[in-house]
């Protein structure tokens, strides 16, 4: 009876771990795992909502530790749209929004004004930042002046889209964000 019980523990924690690798693998984007034809394997592990928001939690506040270590920009680049395509599209945790933006403040000098401006459009887009937050945004970007950065770094030269865009179309981008901020 007890090697029974402890084989179930064991695939309990084999399912619980499969379970998590599929949803962080996807952000917990429903919608990513549907196109991705994952999402009834997922389904079948009937991982509580509490879960979920505690393995994004989790997520967001691993990729914070690691992000000032990154040197890429584009990699930079990415750990901030993994954590705010979480933070404002499925979670909506906006005490870890605060200390996301502390983060973006600090590494801000690093990144190029396509990076800047894509994450600013990442949390304007969905239109709940809290005035709080917005307020927290525009003191941000008005301390930074981007005539210091690059409009695209070598990094992202041709990727994630640069390659449709002209120097002046991102400024104007920037440009419109901060028209929007008033």
């Amino acid at each position: 009876m007890e090697s029974l019980e402890r084989d179930e523990i064991i695939m309990n924690i084999k399912d619980y771990d499969e379970a998590k690798k599929i949803f962080l693998n996807y952000n917990g984007s429903y919608f990513h795992m549907h196109r991705e034809e994952v999402l009834s394997e997922y389904k079948k592990f009937n991982i509580p909502k509490e879960t979920e928001i505690k393995w994004l939690k989790e997520k967001i506040e691993e990729i914070l530790s690691k992000v000032n270590e990154e040197k890429s920009i584009k990699e930079k680049y990415d750990k901030y749209w993994d954590i705010l395509y979480i933070l404002t599209k499925i979670l909506e945790d906006e005490n870890l929004l605060g200390k996301t933006l502390k983060t973006f403040e600090k590494d801000l000098k690093y990144l190029d004004v396509f990076s800047i401006t894509s994450i600013l459009e990442i949390l304007f887009d969905n239109g709940k930042l809290s005035r709080n937050l917005r307020k927290e945004v525009k003191k941000i970007i008005q301390k930074n002046d981007i005539k210091m950065h690059h409009i695209i770094s070598k990094d992202h030269c041709g990727l994630n889209g640069t390659q449709f865009l002209t120097e002046e179309e991102i400024i104007e981008r920037y440009r419109n964000i901060l028209k929007n901020l008033d």
